[in-house]
C-alpha cells in the first residue's frame, strides 16, 4: 500500500486558544507529568510552527508512542524522551472503577436509548468531587458494549489507580435503529448525565470520540456544538461527509472553539485515504491534530491494542487545573 505523508500544523497563535490545557502548558508550568512506562504518546499540540512530517507509529504491541516535533519533515522516528509522573493518592476503600448500564426513554426518541457508564474508582467514596467527562461511540455494527469489549474500563482502572491520569467518566451509548446520534448525545444524553451523575460541565472538561463510524459521527457533532465538546478523537474514522460540508463546519468554529484533534488509523486500513484528505483539509485551515499511523488494519484487535493511548489523549487534557 502506498504510505501517505501525514502532516501536523499549528492550531492557533498564542493567546487566540480559550484556558484549557495543553501541551505547552504541561510541558513548561511543569504542573503534573504523564507515565507512560514506554508508553510515548503525541503531545505536540499547541505549538505554532512550520507544519512537519507525523512518522509511523509504534508496533502494534505496544501503545502509541511520542513524537516530539522536528524542524523539518523526515523519514526516520525521531528520538524518543519518556515522561514521567507524579502518582496521586487514592484515599478509599475502591481500588477499580465499574461499569453501570442503564437507558434513557424520552419523547425526543422513537425508542429507548442504552448506555453504559464507567464510573472511576472512588466515585461513590468521594461525593463532593466532581469529574471530566468522555463519550465513546461505537463502529457501524457495534453496541454500547463495543468500548467495553475493547477492555476500555480495564485501560482506565490501571491508568488511574497508578495515577498516571485523573479520575473521569466514560459515557458508551448505543446507537439503536432508528435513534439519530447527534440530537439524541446533544438533547437527551448529555444532559441526563450532566443531572445524574457528578459532571464538569464545562466544554474544557467534556470529550467525545469514537471508532470507525462512530468518529465520523463524532467529528461532525464536536465540529457544529463545539460549545460543548472541546476534545475530538478520531480512531480509524469513516468520515462519513463530503469534504466541503466538512470545510464548513470547521470555518464556522471560532479560533478559540477549535476542539483539539486525535486522529489515528491503521497503515493497512482500507480508510487510510479518506483519513489523509481529512487531514489534508485540516492542514490547509491551520487546524493542529495529532497524527499516528500504526501497523494495522480496520478491526477490533487495532484499536484493544491502542486503547490506553486513547485514554492518554483524552484525560491528559485534564491534569491542567485539575481539582
Amino acid at each position: 500500500m502506498e504510505k501517505f505523508d501525514l502532516w501536523i500544523h499549528p492550531t492557533c497563535a498564542d493567546g487566540t486558544r480559550r484556558p484549557r490545557w495543553s501541551a505547552k502548558k504541561l510541558r513548561i508550568g511543569g504542573v503534573l507529568r504523564i507515565l507512560l512506562k514506554g508508553i510515548l504518546l503525541s503531545l505536540a499540540i499547541t505549538g505554532c510552527s512550520t507544519p512537519i512530517n507525523s512518522p509511523s507509529a509504534p508496533p502494534t504491541s505496544t501503545p502509541a508512542k511520542t513524537n516530539p516535533t522536528p524542524d523539518a519533515p523526515q523519514t526516520e522516528s525521531p528520538t524518543q524522551v519518556p515522561l514521567s509522573v507524579t502518582a496521586t493518592e487514592t484515599i478509599c476503600s475502591a481500588s477499580e472503577g465499574i461499569i453501570v448500564q442503564s437507558e434513557i426513554e424520552h419523547p425526543l426518541l422513537p425508542r429507548a436509548l442504552p448506555f453504559r457508564v464507567y464510573l472511576p474508582p472512588c466515585y461513590d467514596e468521594q461525593p463532593e468531587k466532581d469529574y471530566p467527562v468522555l463519550y465513546l461511540l461505537h463502529g457501524l455494527q457495534g453496541t454500547d458494549a463495543q468500548w467495553d469489549e475493547l477492555g476500555i474500563d480495564e485501560a482506565a482502572n490501571a491508568l488511574i489507580e497508578r495515577g498516571t491520569l485523573p479520575p473521569f467518566l466514560i459515557i458508551m451509548p448505543w446507537q439503536r435503529t432508528g435513534i439519530e446520534i447527534e440530537p439524541a448525545i446533544i438533547e437527551v444524553l448529555i444532559p441526563h448525565i450532566d443531572q445524574a451523575y457528578r459532571t464538569r460541565s464545562d466544554p474544557q472538561w467534556r470529550a467525545i470520540g469514537g471508532v470507525s463510524r462512530g468518529a465520523g459521527q463524532a467529528l461532525r457533532i464536536a465540529l457544529t456544538h463545539s460549545k460543548i465538546f472541546s476534545i475530538l478523537g478520531l480512531h480509524s474514522p469513516a468520515t462519513l461527509y463530503a469534504e466541503g460540508l466538512i470545510l464548513q463546519w470547521l470555518l464556522a468554529i471560532p479560533i478559540d472553539e477549535r476542539p483539539d484533534i486525535w486522529i489515528d488509523i491503521g497503515d493497512q486500513d482500507s480508510l487510510l485515504p479518506s483519513t489523509q484528505e481529512l487531514i489534508n483539509l485540516l492542514s490547509q485551515n491551520n487546524w493542529g491534530a495529532i497524527v499516528q499511523v500504526n501497523p494495522g488494519d480496520h478491526t477490533p484487535d487495532y484499536w484493544r491494542t491502542h486503547a490506553a493511548s486513547y485514554l492518554h489523549w483524552y484525560a491528559g487534557h485534564w491534569f491542567y487545573d485539575s481539582p
